[in-house]
Parts: C-alpha cells; structure tokens; sequence
C-alpha cells in the first residue's frame, strides 16, 4: 500500500510541474508500431485489514512484453509473453508453484484506436502451472492430514486464479483506449467487472473522468470508479455461495483505478486497479498494477 501512495503522490507531484498552458481534452488511441516491443511489470497484493491494520498480505510479480507482430490501417496484432513470477506468501509450496511456472504467450486482435477486440491464442494460460504441479503433488500422495489438504486447496486456487489474472491484465491495459475525453467531465463506459467474492466478470459501468492532460509532454492521467450491476451481482453471488440469502457485507464492493498514458506514442506508463470489500472492521483487498519498465517510447 505504502507504493501505491509513493507512486501516486509521485504523479501528483509531477503534474503540479507541468506546463501551465495544457489542453483541455484528450483522445486515447493507439500509436503502435510494427516490430515494436515494450516491457512491463504487473503486480497483484492481495491483503486482508482489521481496524486498518494489515493482517494478511501476499504479492505476485511478473513481467509481461508486448510485442506488435503485425499493424495495418484497420487492426493491430499483439503478442504478451508473461514470464518471471515470484509470490512472496506464507506458503513455501505457493512459493515453489510459482517460480516453476512456464511463460505464457497469449496473441490479441487490438482495434485501430487500440480496443481489445478478442483474444486468438491463450492456451498456454492454462498450462503453465502443469509442469509444477507435477514436481509437487508427488509429496501430498501419502498425506491425508488436513494441513495437506489445505496446502492443495490453496494450490489449486491459485492455479485458477493466475489463469484469470493474466487475461484481466490484457483487459486492464486496454480499457482507455477508443474514446475521447474533456478534461473535469465523467463519462460513463459499459464494460464487464472482476468483483471480488465471484470467480467470473458481470456486466457494470466503469466511470471515467480525465484529471490532466499537458499538450507539451504528452502524459494524461485518467481515473476510474467502477459500479457492478446490482441485479448481476446478487444473481453471482447466489450462484457462488448457493443460497438465497447473501450477506450484506458482500455487496460492499469498491473498485477504484487510474492510468497515465503517453498519449504520443500511445502506450499506458501506469495503471492500477483496487477492489474492496467488506464492511466494518474487516475489509479484504486487492491491488492490480502494471507499470512501464522503460523511459524511451516510440518517439
């Protein structure tokens, strides 16, 4: 949490300092260029607080490049590797799964303007923790204690979850681009949500409203608040937990976000996206990043 709040007082630090004369509106759209490769990390803290302190934490991190195999007036095809991952957690063997997972390459259909339009290779998204499941489950064969079980449940959830979190990545890295915005004014985007407590996304709005834009350098920043359908969320839920009555608590869910991005080259520098919920003293939650590795662009 202490980056989170480094890296955004950073920024606001930073556009303080920019020109006073800027535009007063942006238009996000990409700028990509064939052969092109640009390398980034993501990390996802996941943390549990009660009364404000931090109880639980765990943090994977891996890089992820995309490089742009193909370009023409009408469409752009990407390419991410994702590769490198460590997990800082209690769990040795969630430690171990993790380093021995294998890259994964997922290929993209991107819009002119840089809208995600539909994934055309991911497979690999779904093997890669094969080869260390493998190594691994051999030392649970004779175990039937319940710290055993536990350890495996704990594995094979994180197994889904990683599957997930690589495709929401490429849907977060895509989710400003195609449309124009007036500085100070929110506007309001279908889309589809990742809320904590349901494995699969449902159907919201995520409002968007551009904070700064600065026609010298070219850096906008753009922040989000994200509303599931209600109607949605409530169907999820009962799916989920299978039950009629669902907790209230669950309903309080609050999806925040922001991005910067070089609107002359096109490419994102920073985004983040956090979820909470829970009411009161607990409160669960989750921090997704994805951050530019390099200075220099496509100038």
């Amino acid at each position: 949490m202490k980056k989170l709040l480094i890296i955004l007082t950073g920024l606001s630090v930073a556009f303080s300092l920019l020109a006073a004369v800027s535009d007063s509106s942006a238009s996000f759209r990409a700028h990509f260029l064939k052969y092109e490769w640009q390398p980034y990390e993501i990390t996802q803290t996941v943390y549990t607080l009660h009364d404000g302190d931090t109880v639980a934490l765990e943090r994977l991190r891996f890089k992820a490049d995309i490089y742009v195999a193909d370009s023409s007036r009408y469409q752009y095809f990407l390419n991410w590797r994702f590769h490198d991952f460590i997990l800082n957690t209690d769990s040795r063997k969630l430690q171990q799964l993790a380093s021995l997972a294998t890259p994964v390459t997922i290929s993209c259909r991107v819009s002119e303007v840089g809208m995600l339009m539909d994934f055309v290779v991911w497979e690999s998204v779904t093997t890669c923790l094969d080869e260390g499941m493998k190594t691994l489950l051999p030392e649970f064969a004779n175990r039937k204690d319940s710290l055993a079980k536990a350890e495996l449940g704990r594995m094979y959830d994180f197994r889904k979850s990683l599957e997930m979190l690589i495709l929401r990545s490429v849907r977060q890295f895509h989710q400003l681009y195609g449309l124009g915005y007036t500085l100070g004014e929110v506007v309001d985007v279908p889309s589809v949500l990742f809320v904590a407590g349901v494995p699969d996304p449902i159907p919201g709005i995520v409002r968007k409203k551009l904070v700064k834009v600065d026609a010298e350098t070219g850096i906008a920043m753009l922040s989000t608040v994200s509303y599931p359908d209600q109607k949605a969320l409530k169907i999820a839920f009962e799916n989920e937990y299978q039950t009629d009555s669902v907790p209230e608590q669950l309903f309080s869910q609050k999806i925040s976000g922001s991005i910067v991005s070089d609107l002359n080259t096109g490419w994102v520098l920073y985004t983040f996206e956090q979820r909470e919920s829970g009411a009161g003293k607990d409160i669960s939650g989750e921090l997704l990043e994805l951050q530019h590795l390099e200075v220099e662009l496509n100038q």
